[in-house]
């Protein structure tokens, strides 16, 4: 398994059940959320992706990849206090020294805003934050394998 889906998938793992969200923690979701996923957590891909550093001695890459969290709260009159406490949540978890991705105290908050969310018939808010996390491959040959 590639390194970018350890990390994505580590992020999931880390927040279900430990936020407001409950298990509603959905990694590359493409489906509407419905009112009684309520809230929910999304993580994807960032569009722009993962940088690559050129090899060290030539043998470990340094990369860093964008991961993209929404805290995806009911848009009522409290929408925005709710979504940013659920993000408030997620940084407790994803910035805690507890919290291991691939490697131990490499994931950072890079943004944070407020924004609605367009998920289908229920009306939605979100708190979405952009994080990296930054690891090496030992190998160029070998994504799979981070040190």
């Amino acid at each position: 398994m590639h390194a970018q889906q350890q990390i994505l998938e580590a992020v999931r793992a880390g927040l279900l059940g430990a936020t407001d969200a409950g298990e509603n923690v959905f990694l590359d979701r493409v489906r509407a959320l419905g009112a009684s996923q309520l809230p929910a957590i999304l993580i994807r891909e960032h569009e722009q992706g993962e940088e690559v550093d050129p090899p060290v001695a030539g043998r470990a890459e340094q990369r860093r990849l964008r991961v993209l969290l929404r805290a995806v709260v009911a848009d009522d009159a409290d929408a925005p206090a709710k979504a940013r406490a659920l993000g408030l949540q997620l940084e407790r978890v994803l910035g805690s020294p507890q919290f291991k991705a691939v490697k131990a105290n490499r994931m950072r908050l890079l943004a944070s805003r407020h924004m609605p969310f367009d998920g289908g018939e229920t009306p939605m808010a979100a708190r979405e934050q952009l994080w990296t996390v930054t690891y090496f491959l030992l190998r160029r040959e070998s994504p799979d394998q981070p040190s």
